[in-house]
């Protein structure tokens, strides 16, 4: 496992390397650069080679441009449940591979997760087959992993960040797909904006979570939180209810949304790479 001094290390060689950097070294010298927490120089970086990389950074005062471009990368997911049909959403991390989060994926009468046959991905473009479900071996958290046939060349998978560089008071946005109803992918298709507000650690998640601004509904688990360079630095994933009974005797009811961080999705997708 890398250490912050081996990073540092390894940003000293990346420094010198020759220009132009191919797309491989531009991709090891984000990383690099995430891990030792250099912000400035990682944006500079992305921004040279957005084009390269197929990072879209969407603009926030015209987000129905960044809508028709992310909408070629998220997914509606249906999953046929003994107690009937549930769905949630998710979004392409490359040609084969869609992430979503685990809860989307297990049936709660059994706690196993479904086979992969019961799950349906439906995409602008139509219907993608599950050929197989990857879930975390290290933990529960709740993460996941489909394994889609055929691969798609007319989707787009999204760019992941590095949870390094999450900073409280960020714009974000999400697509998705809660409260779905009959009918067509467009129809369903869902968008809003919000704040990181707080980062800070969960019983819910090995990592430290991302308490974000954008309220849950029932559908949108597994949508991508995506940042101001078009990175994905987060899943939404599950929200909180505190009740105090005041003086007057009254319920105040206070509600809190968390998306759970882009690192375990690294994870993951390094261990089924592995």
């Amino acid at each position: 496992m890398f250490t912050l001094q081996h990073y540092s290390e390894a940003l000293t060689h990346f420094e010198c390397l020759a220009k132009p950097l191919s797309s491989q070294q531009v991709e090891l010298g984000l990383e690099i650069l995430a891990r030792v927490r250099q912000r400035e120089a990682y944006t500079a970086l992305l921004h040279e080679h957005t084009a390269s990389l197929g990072v879209h950074q969407p603009d926030f005062a015209n987000l129905n441009h960044a809508v028709r471009i992310y909408s070629s990368s998220v997914v509606w997911i249906q999953v046929n449940l003994s107690s009937g049909v549930a769905s949630g959403s998710g979004f392409l991390i490359d040609s084969r591979y869609i992430a979503t989060n685990r809860h989307v994926l297990i049936d709660e009468r059994t706690g196993n997760c479904i086979p992969p046959q019961a799950v349906q991905v439906i995409t602008k473009e139509g219907t993608l087959q599950v050929v197989s479900i990857h879930l975390p071996t290290w933990d529960v958290d709740d993460v996941a992993i489909l394994q889609v046939q055929p691969a798609s060349n007319s989707l787009t998978p999204l760019w992941l960040g590095f949870s390094e560089l999450v900073e409280v008071g960020e714009q974000v946005m999400t697509i998705g797909f809660p409260s779905p109803e009959s009918g067509e992918f467009a129809e369903n298709l869902y968008c809003n904006t919000g704040l990181i507000n707080r980062v800070r650690p969960s019983p819910h998640c090995s990592e430290r979570v991302l308490e974000v601004s954008i309220p849950l509904q029932g559908g949108i688990s597994g949508a991508p939180i995506l940042n101001q360079l078009g990175e994905v630095i987060g899943l939404l994933t599950f929200w909180l209810e505190r009740r105090q009974e005041l003086a007057s005797g009254q319920i105040r009811s206070e509600q809190s949304f968390y998306a759970i961080p882009v690192e375990l999705l690294r994870r993951l997708r390094t261990e089924i790479h592995n």
